[in-house]
């Protein structure tokens, strides 16, 4: 990026997200703005929980990349059929639930 001297923004999706790219970088890997459908779940107060059952079940010192996003995803498809009124229980029906949601995620 340096040596090519880009004046653009510098962006890029969350495949960057790797130690590969600082590494390789170095230095231009400074001011970029990386897009993620993910969050760090240790850096989120919200996740503590999950985060502290994830290590003790799974024996591990960190968290998967998804690994809250999934919990979240499967707890919100589980529930779909237990909610009072709901009678769509086929994939249809929850794919237009899973559309239609605004969910922001479980306090775990």
């Amino acid at each position: 990026m340096e040596q090519a001297r880009f004046k653009g923004t510098r962006r890029a999706p969350e495949p960057v997200l790797e130690a590969e790219f600082l590494t390789e970088a170095g230095s231009a890997a400074e001011g970029w703005v990386i897009s993620a459908t993910y969050v760090d779940p240790a850096a989120l107060l919200a996740t503590a929980r999950c985060v502290a059952a994830y290590k003790k079940r799974f024996g591990v010192r960190a968290v998967e990349p998804f690994a809250v996003e999934a919990y979240d995803a499967l707890l919100f498809v589980a529930q779909g059929p237990r909610e009072p009124g709901n009678v769509e229980a086929e994939r249809s029906a929850m794919v237009r639930r899973l559309r239609a949601s605004t969910c922001k995620g479980q306090q775990t």
